[in-house]
């Protein structure tokens, strides 16, 4: 007879003979899981025209994506379009409760209201030494 049991330590389900002798060895047949779907995307978007932020606002609109924009290319060609696409993707974002943070003047990224994105500078101070580590 064939029973199967959920071992918690690989969070697996087996199949187990229960007419085995106890000298012998079992063989156990681990089923195969599904993937798990993921809960929070991260999408890299590179704009190169005003048009490319209908596809970034509905990401955006979506909540379940940390979105990154590469904007280069849009502001090095038309400033003014670029400037009509950053007050778009500010728009949505206040709408939506998302965050946007600008990391350079081209480089923005824009995060759910679950998710904090925090900015600052690393300390310039050298970091504390471990005195059990030999330097």
């Amino acid at each position: 007879m064939v029973s199967i049991n959920p071992l918690n330590l690989f969070k697996k389900t087996v199949k187990v003979q229960e007419n085995v002798d106890k000298n012998e060895y079992v063989e156990l047949q681990i089923e195969k899981e599904t993937e798990p779907v993921p809960k929070l995307y991260v999408k890299v978007y590179s704009v190169s025209k005003y048009e490319d932020s209908d596809t970034i606002v509905e990401e955006i609109r979506g909540g379940s994506s940390i979105v990154i924009i590469k904007s280069s290319e849009l502001k090095n060609k038309d400033n003014d379009e670029f400037t009509r696409f950053l007050a778009k993707i500010k728009k949505t974002a206040d709408a939506v409760g998302a965050q946007i943070v600008g990391i350079d003047e081209t480089l923005f990224v824009v995060a759910p209201s679950f998710v904090k994105i925090e900015k600052g500078a690393l300390p310039t101070s050298n970091p504390p030494s471990n005195p059990e580590i030999p330097q």
